[in-house]
């Protein structure tokens, strides 16, 4: 071919053309064209698109003003979809004063409404124009509880790795994690609580291969006749640390 490569110079807005005289003279009158016709097709695109968004939230807006909550009244070509929440998780969802709504609809362009269910949890309905942005705002604030099954050891461990279990908590965005007598109890969103599981999962597994180790070395000392038996396992019970004294010890 007589064009041999078109490609970028680095990261400057150039374009390098290598090849024959007439096709390095081609490719110069064409690519500008060609880029012209690109930048006209995506400012069509941008504009259909706003002009959409706009439509959109018109009707968003029309619906959290005026709809009467029965849902066999909604206008054709709402999206729905709806989840739970236990009650203890609606204000935190709600936010103060309403704040946390009112954002979440303004970010994912949708309408919520939240309706008694019974004495335990609400209803969360979402409407939106289309299934993207009623899914995308579910995965953003649908609170699940998740339950991860343990043994004692296993729960004495997380208990006394407490910094680490809040700094998975921190780091996953999940709202609680909670040892209880057979199991950790995780609450957040969906996404945060598979995370936050699979960062438990790994601790436990950790304090497991410690177990494993610990119990070959005891097995090692026994064989070499090397130090007094080591009673396993060992016991990881949480205590407070006490403040170190600020005050000089008096001189002897």
């Amino acid at each position: 071919p007589e064009l041999l490569r078109i490609r970028q110079v680095g990261l400057e807005p150039k374009v390098l053309a290598v090849g024959t005289s007439k096709a390095v003279q081609r490719a110069k009158l064409l690519i500008p064209s060609m880029l012209h016709h690109h930048r006209k097709g995506k400012a069509l695109e941008d504009a259909c698109q706003k002009r959409e968004d706009a439509l959109a939230q018109r009707s968003m807006k029309k619906i959290r003003e005026g709809w009467d909550r029965n849902e066999a009244s909604l206008p054709q070509g709402v999206v729905k979809e709806e989840f739970f929440l236990d009650v203890a998780n609606v204000g935190r969802f709600v936010g103060k004063g309403g704040s946390k709504i009112r954002s979440l609809q303004s970010q994912f362009n949708v309408s919520i409404f939240i309706f008694d269910e019974d004495e335990t949890r609400k209803r969360v309905l979402v409407l939106g124009p289309n299934q993207e942005a009623v899914s995308g705002l579910c995965r953003a604030s649908e609170i699940k509880r998740r339950v991860l099954p343990t043994d004692k050891e296993s729960r004495k461990w997380l208990l006394w790795r407490s910094n680490v279990v809040d700094a998975i908590k921190k780091t996953c965005g999940l709202i609680n994690i909670q040892v209880e007598d057979s199991e950790v109890i995780i609450t957040g969103t969906p996404e945060a609580c598979e995370s936050g599981l699979k960062f438990l999962e790994a601790q436990i597994q950790y304090f497991q291969t410690l177990q494993k180790l610990e119990s070959r070395k005891v097995e090692v000392m026994k064989q070499l006749g090397e130090g007094p038996e080591l009673v396993w396992p060992l016991q990881f019970e949480r205590t407070e640390r006490r403040p170190r004294s600020t005050t000089p010890r008096a001189a002897r």
